[in-house]
Formats: C-alpha cells, sequence, structure tokens
C-alpha cells in the first residue's frame, strides 16, 4: 500500500530495495531494523522492518513487514541528516506500529519536530565500549570503501548512528545503510551489519 502522491517509480524502487522472506539475518528481526536509502526521485526512504508472525504461505519462516517513509531532504536535514532521529520522531508519535491488516492505501504522515547535530550520549558509551581508536578507523573505512560489511557485538543501530555523527551532517545523506536486512545485489547498501558467519561476510 502507498500514501497518495508516491510515484509509480518510486513505488517500483521500493519493491525492489524492500526485504522479502528471508532477507533478515534471524537475530535482528525479532527488533527490527532501520534502513536508509536516497531514491532517484531525490526522496530518502527511511524504512523499518520487524518481524510480524510467521510467514503467510506456509513456507516456514517470520513473515517480514516492512514500513518506508519518504522524507524530503528539507526534513532529513531538520534531524541532523539522520534516519535514527527521523525514527525516534515516529516511534515517539506512534507512526511506526505494525498493522494488523493493511489498507488499500496509506495516509500521509506528518514529521514534527527536530533534532540535535550529534547524540553525545550515545557517542560517549560507543568510545567506552568500542573506543575511540577502533571508532576513528571505522570513519576512515567508510570514508574511503564504496560499500563496508562490519561485524560487531554492539548493538547495530547504536553503531551505525554513532558512525553517521560522527561525520559531519552533508555527507551523512551518502550514506545508504542497514543493519539487518541480509546482502543483495537489489539492495547495494554503503554501510551493512554483518553476522559472525564467514559464508554472510
Amino acid at each position: 500500500a502507498t500514501s497518495p502522491g508516491i510515484s509509480a517509480d518510486d513505488a517500483r524502487e521500493l519493491t525492489k530495495w524492500g526485504p522479502a522472506h528471508d532477507s533478515v539475518y534471524p537475530d535482528r528481526s525479532a527488533r527490527g531494523c532501520i534502513n536508509f536509502h536516497l531514491l532517484e526521485s531525490g526522496l530518502y526512504c527511511i524504512s523499518r522492518t520487524v518481524s510480524a508472525g510467521r510467514e503467510y504461505s506456509g513456507r516456514g519462516g517470520e513473515r517480514v513487514y516492512t514500513h518506508a517513509f519518504l522524507v524530503p531532504p528539507e526534513a532529513l536535514a531538520r534531524f541532523a541528516n539522520s534516519p535514527f532521529r527521523v525514527v525516534d520522531a515516529l516511534v515517539a508519535s506512534g507512526r511506526t506500529s505494525v498493522m494488523k491488516s493493511i489498507p488499500k492505501q496509506l495516509q500521509p504522515v506528518p514529521l514534527v519536530g527536530r533534532a540535535s547535530t550529534v547524540n553525545t550520549t550515545n557517542l560517549e558509551k560507543l568510545c567506552r565500549s568500542v573506543g575511540a581508536g577502533k571508532l576513528a578507523s571505522l570513519v576512515n573505512a567508510a570514508l574511503s570503501t564504496t560499500s563496508l560489511g562490519v561485524v560487531t557485538d554492539v548493538s547495530p543501530d547504536r553503531l551505525l548512528a554513532g558512525l553517521l555523527d560522527l561525520l559531519p551532517p552533508p555527507f551523512r545523506p551518502k550514506f545508504s545503510l542497514t543493519p539487518g536486512l541480509k546482502a543483495s545485489p537489489r539492495r547495494p547498501f554503503r554501510l551493512m551489519i554483518l553476522p559472525d558467519e564467514a559464508e554472510e561476510q
């Protein structure tokens, strides 16, 4: 289902990037993952993928539920160009709940508020758990590669949010990311969190 004003091209692109059955790493499906990328239309897609019960076709596994929010650049800028801050605002306003039945048409969602440039509390926690040196190495690797997979035992959302906070706000929209979707040529994310499995890496 889409909201009024979503073009057919945007809808097709969202379908291409959107996860389907068995597209989420098992340890990430329960708590969900926040994904971020730019659409060809110039809108930013900030999506939240969660497990929402058993898969309906009988193939087994979890039902994958993704709610995608299309955000114009000026709205993203109000939230320091961080998709995580946008999702915080959407969660606080109750806009991310799983719908039991999907309507034929979705209502547009107002995005109110703004966010500070840096979440210092999260960065301080990351410096204690990861270390400033490793964070600096992570920033360097992100800036010098076209695609980066990271293996970590730190919260994937916290690590990616902290990495973005260490970049100047104008750089942040260039980093498409996912903390939990499986690698796929259909979804060429620039930043990914990978499981501790050699085959997946």
